[in-house]
């Protein structure tokens, strides 16, 4: 997910955006594992950058932040040799 606003007439702003599925959420908001930031009860985004006014900023950077770490192993699958 991302905003770019780096067109004619745009705002200038680029935002980058990193959302998983990541149930459940603590009663304080944060997910279980501690990495992210809960949004709407079951997700969280795990990355959040972008350029405003020429100035990077990294609001979110969960640990891990990549897809692939938020697989269930077990939904995956089996491979065939």
């Amino acid at each position: 997910m991302g905003w770019n606003g780096n067109v004619e007439g745009g705002s200038g702003s680029v935002w980058h955006y990193k959302i998983v599925w990541v149930p459940p959420c603590g009663s304080d908001g944060a997910p279980v594992d501690g990495s992210g930031n809960c949004i709407w009860g079951q997700f969280a985004i795990v990355m959040d950058q972008g350029t405003d006014g020429g100035v990077h900023f990294w609001l979110g950077h969960g640990i891990p932040n990549g897809y692939g770490s938020y697989v269930n192993p077990n939904s995956l699958p089996t491979p065939t040799p």
